[in-house]
């Protein structure tokens, strides 16, 4: 997740930003055609909907990445329609769609018989009647589940929710592979998670709502938690003590002494309680936003999201594989990612505190970032052509020193 802007390639699949006023905003371009109606069926099929583009903050946001390189359709269906009856433009919650020039060119809608939304960006940005028959690429939208709660399919996929106390919390529900607590923990650090813990009563909550809702409704399932055998206390994976009260268990639990992970049930009492590590259960995932200071974390070619000091998200994943520059912005860019722009403080500092963590976590001496001089020796651009302040801020004393062959841009626990 990101918040300042900046192109990414067309790769299908959902990501999620922070607009400019603060929301955040789950989509996905896709440039298959489908008719209006099937572009809703198959957004659907991915936990989503057309997009609903009811705010300024998604309209520049949605103008900004169809004029990237690779979103190069100029039309799109989104969420809205015309209402047969009325004639008016309703988004499909029934929420009328504004008919100003925020979201229309004047003059539009101008064709009766063109009852589906699009958005466009040629021969100007705005919205556009068009025929739900027609076929042309469309754009989804996963929206964060609100509070109150709503339940949704057991699809195996990662949600993000925004739970009662504002926290953000990433989970997902695997029921259809039960497995040992061990393979279960594997499985989601494969993902780039872990079991789920679940600590504060908000998180407790929100999942035990889940787990009453169709599709999730199993009686147990695996979470982050186990018995240490030499002193029996309870902890969760990160050596926090789990308290030991009626928040967490219910009055006796937990009861066994060799059973030794954790697992929350929902019948017949809501509740944690003690379970063998041995026996194949369904188990409950969950992603963090890393927090800072605690910052440092295994080398493990995984993406990360964490926030930064100046509240910025910051999507990052360091690689150990020897490549060029080029074919690292290659591989880079088959996982919807590109090399890093370090063009902020927040950024360089967080990058550089990861570079110093402790034994041999970030062991390379050096990493390519987004940067190069592009076979010139005066000038230094990111990617996106911006250039690269030539200050002591930016790079180590004397440097950049190879003004013949040094062309790309890495980075050290030095600077440049």
């Amino acid at each position: 997740m990101f918040s300042a802007f900046h192109c990414h390639h067309y790769d299908g699949q959902y990501r999620t930003v922070r607009l400019s006023d603060g929301e955040l905003f789950t989509y996905r371009f896709v440039r298959a055609n489908l008719t209006a109606t099937m572009a809703q069926e198959d957004c659907v099929k991915t936990g989503g909907s057309l997009a609903k583009l009811s705010t300024v903050s998604k309209l520049d946001l949605v103008y900004q990445v169809m004029g990237c390189a690779g979103f190069g359709r100029f039309t799109y269906f989104i969420d809205g329609r015309r209402d047969n009856k009325t004639l008016a433009w309703k988004w499909s919650d029934g929420e009328l769609i504004p008919m100003n020039s925020t979201f229309w060119h004047p003059g539009f809608p101008n064709t009766h018989n063109e009852d589906c939304a699009i958005v466009r960006v040629r021969p100007f940005r705005t919205l556009d009647d068009c025929g739900c028959d027609v076929a042309l690429p469309y754009i989804c939208e996963k929206n964060l589940l609100p509070t109150p709660f709503s339940c949704h399919p057991n699809d195996g996929q990662y949600r993000t929710a925004t739970l009662s106390d504002g926290d953000l919390f990433t989970y997902r529900f695997v029921s259809t592979a039960p497995l040992s607590e061990n393979k279960a923990q594997a499985d989601c650090e494969k993902t780039g998670g872990s079991l789920a813990k679940l600590s504060t009563v908000p998180k407790l909550d929100f999942v035990y709502q889940l787990m009453n809702c169709s599709g999730i409704r199993q009686y147990v399932y695996f979470i982050n938690g186990r018995r240490d055998n030499k002193t029996l206390a309870w902890k969760w994976s990160d050596g926090e003590l789990i308290p030991m009260n009626s928040t967490f268990w219910h009055p006796g639990f937990p009861n066994t002494h060799n059973e030794d992970c954790a697992i929350v049930r929902v019948r017949p009492f809501r509740t944690f309680d003690d379970f063998g590590c041995g026996i194949r259960q369904p188990y409950l995932c969950e992603k963090t936003l890393l927090s800072i200071p605690s910052f440092c974390h295994p080398d493990d070619d995984q993406y990360r999201t964490v926030r930064l000091s100046d509240g910025e998200l910051f999507t990052y994943r360091f690689v150990r594989k020897r490549l060029t520059a080029h074919m690292a912005q290659v591989v880079c860019g088959k996982n919807g990612g590109s090399l890093v722009k370090l063009s902020t403080m927040p950024k360089r500092n967080f990058i550089y505190q990861l570079l110093n963590c402790p034994g041999d976590v970030f062991e390379q001496a050096f990493y390519y970032v987004g940067g190069n001089n592009n076979n010139t020796a005066l000038t230094w651009k990111w990617s996106d052509g911006e250039k690269i302040p030539m200050n002591y801020v930016w790079w180590h004393p004397g440097y950049p020193n190879v003004p013949n062959d040094g062309h790309c841009l890495k980075i050290s626990e030095l600077k440049y």
